[in-house]
């Protein structure tokens, strides 16, 4: 029965989204977001004049890793483009197998397993036009070429992995802080350490570096993207002045927007970039306080998502500002509306989730020590950089790339606690002692 164990869990993830996307298959606004209508428009601009460009100015805050993957969709619909995307997302619930077996053992990647088969914000991921799930499947499949190279010191793992990483950039820039994670990692590493770090950073670079000089050239930005800059004036300095000045972020973001003229997309990005750190630089400690606390909206459910694309809810209403000025119960009350019954559909998944962070708690409480090898490390710093990077504009997608290590360390933790448990039971009954005999 052990050998079935793995299959029966990659059926199950394949059931559970094959499952979604059937019920969404007549709906198609189900499987789109305004962020897919961009990635269409992207999309479209390659396949018909082989440029990435947007009303005739050159692309430089989305990459185009993901558009060009969408390509196909012209070709062959959009259904079979999110086909492909389940099939991908039933890969990752393989890798997260593998690593939990490579890390740990064979009982904790079957947990691992399991717990990623049923991860919503993954199934909600593999069924919409966005580009977390092919993102997610390029880093994991780095981290798991990372894990390898530490516990067998194959080098050819490390360069492999380089350039996966590299790769994932152009499907989401925020693989630019993976990179700076795991350069940080081997820099720390006991063995290999130059070589390793000077093979992995060279290649790493040599992968992103063109993009950067396309900005440069074609749009007078010498940056991978410009989402940094766009992200720190939409969300991140609205939401530090809303703070600083206690004034509503509506009223924040037209103040800012008062500043700003119409440019070209480089000179945008950079007037952008400076009006917001102006902000920021003016109000350091409200905007870490802003920041951390807001990208902890990462870590809440995924239900809400998957009720959109089931139809039961709409998105895109201004939920998330409700949720910054009011707080979570007006939120709840905005996102809902006449449907407030479906809040009794997420309990179970609350319920799942808050028992699955606190098995990540005792995992972490566990293993992670002074001693402890460098792919806990890895795995530790890439939840937290991908789960805390967002600020104000973080929601549940973001926690798609690190579902999988979540869920690896929730296997970790409760297989952990399992064999204390039975320590403690056998313990138990060795102490009980035997009644006398006459």
């Amino acid at each position: 029965m052990k050998n079935k164990t793995l299959p029966i869990i990659l059926c199950l993830a394949a059931i559970l989204r094959l499952a979604l996307l059937v019920s969404a298959w007549n709906r198609p606004e189900g499987f789109s977001t305004p962020d897919s209508e961009d990635y269409k428009i992207l999309a479209q601009s390659l396949v018909q004049h082989l440029e990435f460009q947007r009303d005739s100015q050159p692309e430089i805050f989305r990459t185009p890793g993901y558009p060009l993957f969408l390509s196909m969709g012209f070709l062959l619909g959009w259904k079979f483009v999110i086909v492909v995307q389940v099939l991908l997302d039933v890969l990752v619930v393989y890798l997260t197998y593998r690593l939990g077996t490579l890390l740990c053992r064979r009982r904790v990647g079957l947990w691992a397993a399991a717990f990623q088969a049923v991860s919503l914000v993954a199934m909600v991921s593999s069924v919409r036009l966005l580009s977390d799930g092919l993102f997610t499947l390029l880093a994991l499949l780095a981290i798991v070429l990372l894990a390898f190279y530490f516990r067998s010191g194959r080098f050819w793992a490390l360069p492999c992995a380089a350039v996966t990483a590299g790769v994932a950039c152009y499907v989401r820039p925020i693989g630019l802080l993976f990179g700076l994670v795991a350069i940080l990692v081997l820099v720390f590493r006991r063995r290999q350490r130059l070589r390793g770090t000077a093979t992995f950073a060279a290649l790493f670079v040599a992968c992103v570096l063109p993009w950067i000089v396309r900005n440069a050239c074609r749009a007078g930005y010498p940056a991978f993207s410009s989402v940094g800059a766009v992200n720190l004036y939409a969300y991140e300095a609205p939401a530090t002045l809303a703070g600083a000045e206690g004034i509503s972020l509506v009223r924040a973001q037209e103040q800012l927007a008062a500043e700003l003229t119409k440019a070209p997309p480089g000179e945008q990005a950079r007037r952008m970039q400076a009006v917001a750190l102006g902000v920021i630089l003016e109000h350091p400690w409200t905007w870490v306080k802003v920041h951390t606390i807001t990208s902890l909206a990462s870590f809440l459910p995924a239900v809400t998502d998957v009720l959109e694309v089931l139809g039961v809810t709409t998105g895109g209403r201004g939920t998330l500002r409700v949720l910054h000025e009011q707080g979570p119960s007006a939120a709840m009350r905005h996102y809902f509306g006449g449907a407030t019954w479906a809040v009794g559909l997420c309990l179970p998944a609350v319920i799942l989730l808050a028992v699955q962070y606190l098995l990540v708690a005792a995992a972490a409480i566990k293993y992670l020590r002074p001693g402890t090898d460098a792919a806990a490390w890895l795995i530790l710093l890439t939840i937290l950089v991908t789960c805390l990077a967002g600020g104000p504009a973080s929601t549940p997608r973001f926690r798609v790339p690190a579902a999988p290590l979540l869920s690896l360390a929730a296997a970790a933790g409760l297989v952990a606690l399992a064999s204390l448990l039975k320590k403690a039971g056998m313990q138990g009954i060795q102490g009980i002692k035997k009644p006398k005999t006459t």
